[in-house]
C-alpha cells in the first residue's frame, strides 16, 4: 500500500503491484509530489529525470514485452529462465523485482554482479551485457532512447 500527494493536494492511497512500471513526461509542465510507503512490505521507487533523448534516430527496441514506451524512454519486462544478450543500446537501469537471483555480466568491462530482489544496476550506453537466471525471476529494464 502506498500513498501519494501532489503539492497542495490531499494524500491518495494506492495499491502497487511488483513489476509495475510507468512513465509520465513533465514536459511542458512540472509536478511537485511525494510518495510514501504505508505498508510493511519493501517498496522501491526510481524517479528519473530525462533531460534529453539519448539517440532516438538509431533506436531499435529489444525483443522483450514492453511495459510502456514514450518519446524518450521504454521499459521492458524480462522474465527469467532464459539468457538475454544486449549490445549497442542506450543507458539502462535493470531492477530485480521478484523471486530468484539474476546474474548481470558486463562483457565490456568483464565484470559481473548478482541481482537479488530490490537490487538494481545502471548500465552505461553501448555496453555489451548478459542477464542470466536459472529459475523464475522478473526484471524491469528501463532504457533511455
Amino acid at each position: 500500500l502506498t500513498a501519494s500527494q501532489l503539492m497542495g493536494g490531499q494524500w491518495k492511497n494506492d495499491t502497487s503491484k511488483a513489476g509495475y512500471a510507468w512513465y509520465r513526461s513533465f514536459t511542458p509542465d512540472s509536478v511537485i509530489h511525494r510518495v510514501a510507503n504505508i505498508d510493511t512490505k519493501i517498496f522501491h521507487v526510481n524517479d528519473v529525470e530525462i533531460l534529453s533523448a539519448y539517440d532516438p534516430k538509431n533506436f531499435e527496441p529489444l525483443m522483450l514485452p514492453v511495459l510502456f514506451e514514450s518519446d524518450k524512454a521504454i521499459a521492458y519486462s524480462f522474465k527469467g529462465g532464459v539468457e538475454l544478450n544486449v549490445e549497442g543500446h542506450g543507458p539502462m537501469i535493470a531492477e530485480m523485482i521478484a523471486d530468484n537471483e539474476v546474474t548481470y555480466e558486463n562483457s565490456t568491462l568483464k565484470t559481473s554482479k548478482v541481482l537479488k530482489q530490490g537490487n538494481h544496476v545502471y548500465i552505461e550506453p553501448n555496453t555489451s551485457y548478459r542477464l542470466k537466471s536459472k529459475g523464475k525471476t522478473e526484471v524491469v529494464l528501463f532504457e533511455i532512447k
